[in-house]
């Protein structure tokens, strides 16, 4: 196992990255900014919620958890305190995301230390995928990118992180609510003519058959 000192793993979180975004999501969409109005209202978990050096922790109602090896919250100090403490897993994934109350969208700053890849997934709560948006860093770049999904016609009730590399992730965005909320049908002024007037054809209708 490769351990990073704390000014390594610093200096490589804080050199912003060129990269290149791909999804095969085509019945939701990608989410690249804090401000996307899917994520409006969205609850964020910064990871100072719990001590430095947590395992897996689970913060509110969302569990981080690594399959083979733990997550663990990285104590940067002041090396980088911009990022504070960021959630840190080695090699050895996949490593999951689980909502104990299923969501509609999610996004977190997220850090390739060495140069791999990073594939987020989100599932819905029978397993299946509702879509994915890998990363992948430009040469001699280092990944560093704000990377989530919403906007499915299902919930998400988890999400998974492929990558092959050392990486961190912080500023946990989620939203229990769906984004922008449906669209609510209001009648076009010409079509409420149209009704007022079939309204009193059907009136006169049944005046003529009185009066016949």
């Amino acid at each position: 196992m490769k351990f990073l000192s704390r000014a390594t793993f610093a200096a490589g979180l804080m050199i912003a990255a060129g990269q290149i975004v791909s999804s095969n999501t085509t019945l939701g969409a990608v989410i690249t900014d804090a401000s996307d109005p899917l994520l409006t209202g969205a609850s964020v978990i910064t990871f100072d919620e719990v001590p430095a050096s947590t395992t897996n922790p689970t913060i509110g109602n969302v569990s981080f958890v690594g399959d083979n090896r733990p997550l663990t919250i990285f104590d940067l100090g002041s090396t980088a305190p911009s990022l504070a403490n960021p959630l840190f897993g080695t090699r050895g994934t996949p490593y999951s995301i689980v909502f104990d109350t299923p969501v509609f969208a999610f996004a977190m700053d997220i850090f390739s230390i060495n140069n791999h890849p990073v594939t987020v997934e989100a599932y819905d709560s029978l397993g299946s995928l509702l879509g994915s948006v890998a990363h992948t860093p430009e040469p001699g770049a280092l990944l560093s990118a704000f990377t989530g999904l919403g906007g499915f016609a299902s919930a998400i009730a988890n999400v998974r992180i492929e990558t092959n590399d050392a990486f961190a992730l912080d500023n946990f965005h989620y939203t229990t609510t769906a984004n922008p909320p449906a669209p609510v049908a209001v009648a076009e002024p010409a079509t409420l003519a149209l009704f007022g007037l079939g309204l009193a054809g059907l009136g006169l209708a049944r005046r003529a058959r009185k009066t016949s």
